[in-house]
């Protein structure tokens, strides 16, 4: 008996955010194509992000691959919005660069104020 080939539909969701994801998951199919194109296999993304299954991994891969001009297009739109906000972002807060180092060393100078050891560390224009 001959076996009957069902259409699937993709594991793709469409959010009113106009975001693309993947199953059930958070995870937007810009990461996954993303990830495809530096030679992530299904099974590699799907390890990495538990939420999505090889299933669902291999569905939006071969959805990317028959679509490829739309998504690529989806993509490239996502990351002129990504850098949209990053510039708001920065207009309105400043550059973030060096804030982890910044964070570190107000944490260590609030330690060292708790515990009497107050130390400054010299700014990078001033002699050490």
């Amino acid at each position: 008996m001959p076996i009957a080939i069902e259409a699937e539909t993709p594991p793709l969701k469409v959010w009113p955010d106009a975001t693309i994801r993947i199953g059930q998951s958070r995870i937007k199919v810009e990461r996954i194509i993303k990830a495809y194109l530096n030679g992530s296999s299904p099974e590699q993304f799907a390890s990495d992000y538990p939420t999505v299954t090889v299933e669902e991994a291999y569905g939006a891969i071969f959805y990317y691959l028959r679509h490829k001009a739309k998504l690529d297009e989806h993509v490239a739109e996502m990351d002129r919005k990504g850098d949209d906000a990053q510039r708001l972002l920065e207009e309105k807060f400043g550059s973030q660069e060096g804030m982890r180092e910044r964070m570190i060393a107000r944490r260590q100078a609030l330690a060292g104020e708790r515990n009497g050891t107050h130390h400054v560390e010299p700014q990078p224009n001033e002699i050490a």
